[in-house]
């Protein structure tokens, strides 16, 4: 029973530095069963991972005013007809007024490519930034699975080196018994 203790507290503090080191908390009988696919596992692990949730959203961000900006910045001359319908008062009647509206961007030309350029090489560093990120996260899930593998391997075996010690003992203890060794030999057999 101490045994089955000692191996329960040993894979409960590996899963303790899964969760530290990935962010991610093992679920029941995850060190006694494999996943079917551990890729696809291993990558919705990996995207639903805090950092790596906040390096997408920052990229999906970057990109979305990329495309704002070329959109804004890279506006063709306009010309609107605008109605307006406008009350002086409240109760009072309404003013209607027809309008025309005119925009033509100058001068900003220069201006739109240097921001156009700008806001790609933001987005371009957010993607490399993500990949990173990603390499990253990934990278820490399978050193603390190695290191829970290991961790939980090590407890096995000093389970079985236990037994192992506990037979040489009785064995030890029978032959002490049946006068073929002395007490300071059985003391030493114990101890060691």
């Amino acid at each position: 029973q101490r045994e089955a203790a000692a191996l329960a507290a040993r894979a409960d503090s590996a899963a303790a530095a899964l969760q530290r080191t990935t962010g991610i908390g093992r679920s029941a009988g995850v060190a006694e069963s494999r996943p079917v696919n551990p890729a696809a596992e291993s990558t919705t692990e990996v995207e639903s991972h805090p950092l790596v949730r906040r390096a997408a959203a920052h990229h999906d961000m970057l990109v979305a005013a990329t495309a704002r900006q070329s959109r804004d910045l890279g506006e063709s001359p306009q010309v609107a007809v605008v109605m307006r319908r406008e009350r002086p008062l409240e109760g009072a009647e309404f003013d209607e007024s027809l309008g025309l509206r005119l925009t033509v961007p100058i001068g900003r030309t220069a201006e739109s490519h240097v921001n156009r350029l700008e806001g790609s090489a933001a987005a371009v560093a957010a993607s490399r930034a993500l990949a990173r990120q990603r390499d990253e996260v990934e990278t820490s899930i399978r050193l603390a699975r190695h290191a829970l593998e290991v961790a939980v391997s090590g407890a096995l075996l000093a389970g079985q080196q236990r037994a192992a010690l506990a037979r040489a003992a009785t064995g030890v203890d029978v032959a002490y018994r049946e006068g073929d060794v002395t007490f300071l030999e059985v003391q030493r057999a114990r101890a060691g």
